[in-house]
């Protein structure tokens, strides 16, 4: 098994020391350790980390030719406000870690060397800033095999009453991205600024004709896959996709059944992941914190998929 000690501390005041210990090579599973070394109790969010697991593209990893693979795990839509069990306690000089799986969350192709790195996510909890000397090289012989994805069964797992919810749903957010098309085609200046920045033709562009116009033809013209209640689900979670999933599965969890205004956001969002459609990221939760990405960044805003279904709703 290949090992990778990451000993992510909590405070910039502290050194962020990062190890690879390659111990064998199949499968990639990495030891993510994050360690205490103040003389307190310190509480992180774990969103973003692996210790609420695999959700977000956490890694940077490059092939020899500094090809940076394609992240195939979960992007997960998570509820606007933390819940007491998504926060981490690590007491003083202590250190908690947790396995991480890379070989099933990112596009291995073929043998030969590759360079990993942390790459937290900006909303994570944990204060991480990579610098050359943190980048480790290992050598994979044997390429790793990842697990299956997607459901396309139309709906799996759902009960009548669910399938009518999500074929609502479903019908609004065609109406939404429509709506948004023709907004962004006829002006909006204001709504557009307030959720994608400072105009630019190429951020137009993209949320227009890439993001947009994709999901919208998507659910226009074929039936949603939709698996209710998945095993991945947790507990302050709507839904989540496979971006690489060519079925095009969303996974639906329990705050799209209990938070029924959210259903549609939740639509527009997890469609907008799948990289054949508008291979959005997610860079920011919730109205407040995506209408200060569009300030901060407008590249950013134009490909985060909160910024994206909250423009939907509001035109």
């Amino acid at each position: 098994m290949k090992i990778v000690i990451l000993s992510l501390l909590l405070s910039v005041v502290f050194a962020l020391d990062v190890s690879i210990d390659l111990v064998s090579k199949s499968p990639l599973a990495f030891n993510f350790t994050v360690s205490n070394n103040g003389e307190t109790d310190e509480t992180f969010l774990q969103w973003g980390t692996p210790f609420e697991g695999v959700w977000d593209d956490m890694f940077d990893i490059r092939d020899e030719q500094f090809n940076r693979l394609t992240y195939a795990g979960m992007l997960v839509r998570r509820g606007d406000v933390p819940i007491d069990s998504e926060y981490v306690t690590i007491p003083a000089g202590g250190m908690r870690t947790v396995i991480v799986d890379l070989g099933v969350n990112y596009e291995f192709t073929s043998t030969g060397k590759y360079m990993v790195r942390v790459n937290l996510p900006q909303y994570s909890g944990l204060v991480y800033t990579p610098d050359d000397n943190q980048v480790e090289v290992f050598q994979l012989d044997t390429v790793p095999e990842r697990r299956p994805v997607g459901a396309p069964q139309g709906f799996t797992n759902c009960n009548a009453a669910q399938q009518n919810q999500v074929n609502s749903a479903v019908t609004t957010s065609i109406s939404s991205c429509s709506r948004a098309i023709s907004c962004l085609n006829s002006g909006c200046d204001t709504l557009y600024r307030t959720w994608f920045g400072v105009y630019s033709d190429a951020n137009w562009n993209h949320v227009n004709n890439v993001v947009f116009r994709a999901v919208h033809a998507r659910l226009n013209n074929y039936d949603i896959e939709a698996y209710c209640n998945p095993s991945g689900c947790g507990s302050n979670v709507y839904g989540y996709v496979y971006p690489t999933d060519t079925t095009f599965t969303v996974y639906l969890c329990g705050l799209f059944w209990s938070v029924p205004n959210e259903r549609v956001n939740t639509i527009i969002h997890e469609m907008s992941h799948f990289n054949s459609l508008g291979r959005t990221q997610d860079y920011a939760y919730g109205e407040p914190n995506c209408r200060s990405l569009a300030t901060s960044n407008p590249n950013n805003a134009c490909r985060n998929a909160d910024n994206i279904c909250y423009f939907a709703s509001k035109v």
